[in-house]
């Protein structure tokens, strides 16, 4: 997911934090990511 641009890593300190970014797909497919944490939660 890293790779496609999906997810952005960040180092605070010995830790790694990852984070979705949501923006950047959200732009190509609206709507997308939503849709499969929606699907996610249920």
């Amino acid at each position: 997911m890293r790779e496609a641009g999906i997810t952005s890593t960040r180092a605070v300190g010995r830790n790694r934090c990852v984070q979705l970014r949501h923006a950047d797909p959200d732009a190509g497919f609206p709507g997308l990511l939503d849709a499969v944490l929606m699907s996610l939660a249920d």
